[in-house]
C-alpha cells in the first residue's frame, strides 16, 4: 500500500492526534510551569487548580474531538493530596471537574495508577494511545485515551491526558478506509481503533501473525496494519 493511497487515512488521523497530543501538550507545559522548583517544598493541591482556565477553552471549541482531558498526578506529589487528579469532562455544553474517592480508605477508590494510560508513560517515558476501551468512569463509552508523562526537575510527577470517544474516530476514519483494501488502525497495544474489515472491530486484540505489513507512523504511537 503506497503513502499515496493512505494520504487521507493519514491526514485524519493527524488531525485526530494532532488534537489530542495538542491539548495534553497544554496540560504538560501548564503543571510543568507551576510545579517547577516547588517539588522539594512539597507544594500542595491548589496549586495547580487554574489548570481549568488552560482545558477549558479546547473542550468547548465547536466540532472538539476531545471530551475529556487534565492532569493525574504521581502519588506523593502534593502534600494535603497523595492521590490527586485535576480533570475535565464535557457533557454537551458543560464543563464540569470530575469528582473521584481519591484514597485507599474512601469507598469505590479508583486506583489510577494500575492504568495503562498511566502505567506506560511513567514506565518508559513516552506518549501512549490506550484502548478503546469502556471508559466506565468518565465517558461510560468505548473511548481512546492519549496520554503522556509530565517531568519537573528531573522527576516524573504524573501524566497529561484526554478522552475522545471511539465513535468520534471512526466517524472520521471509516469514510476514508472504506477506499482501501482490508485495512486496520491499531494503538501501541494492537487494539484495533478502526477497521474496515469484519475480521476485526473497533476495541479488538489484534491476533499474533494477523498482520502482513505494518505502517508505522512518525511521532505517534499507532500503527496501519494490512492484514495477514
Amino acid at each position: 500500500m503506497t503513502t499515496q493511497a493512505l494520504r487521507p487515512v493519514l491526514d485524519v488521523i493527524d488531525a485526530v492526534a494532532g488534537e489530542a497530543f495538542g491539548l495534553t501538550g497544554v496540560v504538560e507545559a501548564f503543571i510543568a510551569e507551576h510545579l517547577a522548583g516547588q517539588l522539594d517544598e512539597a507544594p500542595l493541591a491548589a496549586t495547580v487548580s487554574g489548570l481549568r482556565s488552560a482545558v477549558e477553552p479546547h473542550l468547548t471549541t465547536p466540532g472538539a474531538r476531545v471530551v475529556g482531558a487534565g492532569f493525574v498526578a504521581a502519588i506523593g506529589v502534593f502534600a494535603d493530596r497523595p492521590w490527586w487528579l485535576e480533570w475535565l469532562v464535557r457533557e454537551g455544553a458543560l464543563v464540569q471537574r470530575l469528582q473521584v474517592p481519591l484514597g485507599p480508605e474512601q469507598p469505590g477508590f479508583y486506583d489510577y495508577t494500575t492504568t495503562s494510560w498511566f502505567r506506560e508513560p511513567e514506565r518508559d517515558g513516552r506518549r501512549h494511545v490506550i484502548g478503546p476501551f469502556v471508559d466506565y468512569l468518565c465517558t461510560e463509552d468505548l473511548t481512546i485515551t492519549f496520554s503522556q508523562p509530565v517531568t519537573v526537575d528531573g522527576r516524573f510527577v504524573g501524566v497529561a491526558a484526554c478522552d475522545v470517544r471511539a465513535v468520534t474516530v471512526e466517524r472520521e476514519l471509516l469514510p476514508v478506509l472504506r477506499r482501501l483494501e482490508h485495512t486496520y488502525i491499531v494503538a501501541n497495544d494492537d487494539r484495533v481503533l478502526c477497521s474496515n474489515s469484519g475480521r476485526y472491530v473497533c476495541g479488538d486484540l489484534l491476533a499474533a501473525g494477523a498482520a502482513r505489513r505494518r505502517h508505522g507512523l512518525e511521532g505517534l504511537p499507532l500503527t496501519i496494519v494490512e492484514p495477514a
